[in-house]
């Protein structure tokens, strides 16, 4: 999708995973956790995209138990991108 800037009307930070947390369903909130700990341990931001975007900002109905998890991961470099 291609579109001129003058377009865009705000750019935002992803949601973070540890904000989106309560809304996932519960099988997934466990390996969740864990990633925001880890990740939180590496000083790596993990933020959200679709589905469990959507559920956090519009409500119940984009998420159950066979969703996958959209991550969106900022890696200060190469190196802790391998890790």
């Amino acid at each position: 999708c291609c579109v001129p800037a003058a377009a865009v009307e705000r750019v935002a930070a992803s949601l973070p995973l540890s904000e989106a947390l309560p809304g996932l369903p519960t099988g997934m909130q466990q390996v969740a956790r864990e990633l925001v700990s880890h990740a939180a341990c590496m000083g790596m931001p993990l933020g959200v995209y679709g589905s469990a975007f959507w559920q956090h900002t519009a409500g119940d109905g984009y998420l159950h138990a066979d969703s996958d998890l959209d991550l969106l991961a900022a890696p200060r470099d190469g190196v802790q991108a391998c890790q």
